[in-house]
């Protein structure tokens, strides 16, 4: 972050100065969907699709493992209006992660094939018959509307990245005190302070650990104690997680080789979730010992 590219009382800005750690903040999401939508986006982009369209979003939305975004290609015009629109779907779990995308002649035909999808099947990542995207996406959030931080710097990094990936602007992926935030699929990835450098080594497979917030698809704790291993545990080759819980205590196991206990406490210097948000202290997952587990 520069100092001239955000206000020093942006929730971004006062949000590095609380020292509020990005590890475990991505949301805990198995499947995202994007919908083209180069109209402009209200602070609930949701709502600014075509209203057949916005209630066939919402109500998929409204499952705890599926997340949904407005998307447009970088350097549409907000008055630009597709005559055909494309959607995609993306599932990411350890074992297995794919995206595809189809195009719809109507707004209505995008309705219909929304309401049709198979929840219960998506989330435990059966792919659909639609055409497969085959290289890595990257989605970056530019929601001004939901906040002045994504505007900014969303759209710069947007700009910085224009001729090196497959790159969609989106509304609101969550946390936009970490702007600019990036989601890159079909890995599931979220980064939070990222640079186009960081994005591209993300893409890569080899993430900066001070950029990551987690693999949606993990739960906060998985995700915070698989930024805390990274050391020891390259972050290609994460195979498996097993997650205990217990109260605010978990346990999170890698590989079966490196166990991480961690407690989630309530942060101890406030800042505002959005731009002229009230301050306010948020819970996080903090790793209390962790090491090599002894047979």
């Amino acid at each position: 972050m520069t100092a001239s590219s955000v206000s020093s009382s942006s929730c971004s800005a006062l949000t590095e100065l609380a020292g509020e750690p990005l590890a475990g903040s991505a949301p805990h999401i198995a499947v995202w969907i994007g919908i083209e939508h180069p109209g402009a986006w209200g602070p609930k982009a949701l709502t600014s699709l075509p209203e057949e369209i916005s209630y066939s979003a919402i109500k998929l939305a409204s499952h705890e493992l599926i997340n949904v975004l407005a998307l447009r290609a970088p350097g549409r015009s907000l008055g630009d209006r597709v005559t055909r629109r494309k959607v995609f779907i993306s599932f990411a779990s350890l074992t297995h992660t794919w995206s595809v995308v189809r195009e719809f002649d109507s707004d209505q035909e995008v309705a219909t094939s929304l309401d049709a999808l198979d929840v219960g099947g998506l989330t435990a990542g059966k792919i659909l018959d639609w055409s497969p995207v085959d290289e890595p996406m990257v989605w970056i959030c530019t929601n001004g509307k939901r906040d002045a931080c994504c505007a900014v710097m969303g759209r710069k990094l947007v700009d910085d990245l224009l001729d090196d990936s497959d790159l969609w602007e989106c509304s609101h992926i969550g946390g936009h005190r970490f702007a600019p935030t990036v989601l890159i699929l079909p890995d599931g990835l979220i980064l939070g302070n990222a640079s186009a450098a960081d994005v591209l080594n993300a893409v890569e497979g080899q993430p900066r650990a001070e950029t990551i917030r987690g693999r949606s698809y993990l739960h906060p704790a998985a995700q915070a104690a698989q930024v805390a291993m990274l050391g020891d545990l390259p972050y290609s080759q994460l195979t498996t997680v097993d997650l205990t819980l217990t109260g605010s205590q978990a346990t999170v196991t890698l590989n079966q080789v490196w166990e991480v206990h961690l407690e989630q406490v309530e942060h101890p210097h406030p800042s505002p979730a959005s731009c002229n948000g009230e301050p306010d202290r948020r819970t996080c997952w903090l790793v209390t010992s962790s090491g090599k587990i002894v047979p």
